[in-house]
C-alpha cells in the first residue's frame, strides 16, 4: 500500500455510500414526520427538527434520506 493523501470522504456513512447503501426500510413513521415538516416549510412556516438517539440507530442515514428527498423536490442541501 502507498499513502497518496487524505481521503475526501467526510463520514463513515459517506464511505459506505460510495460502495452502495442498502435499501432504506423501517423508518416510515420518522420519515413521514420529516416530510410533513418539509411540506410546512415549503408553505412558509419555519421549523426546527432535532434528531437524537443512541449511536448506531441510523440518525445519519435518516438525515441523508431526507436530504435526498428534499433535493428531488428542488431544495439545495
Amino acid at each position: 500500500f502507498e499513502l497518496l493523501g487524505r481521503a475526501q470522504i467526510a463520514s463513515t456513512l459517506d464511505a459506505r455510500a460510495s460502495r452502495g447503501l442498502t435499501r432504506f426500510v423501517g423508518r416510515a413513521e420518522e420519515m413521514a414526520l420529516l416530510q410533513r415538516t418539509l411540506e410546512r416549510v415549503e408553505r412558509g412556516k419555519g421549523a426546527t427538527v432535532a434528531i437524537s438517539g443512541e449511536a448506531g440507530i441510523g440518525k445519519s442515514r435518516l438525515t441523508r434520506e431526507l436530504c435526498e428527498r428534499a433535493a428531488a423536490r428542488g431544495w439545495r442541501t
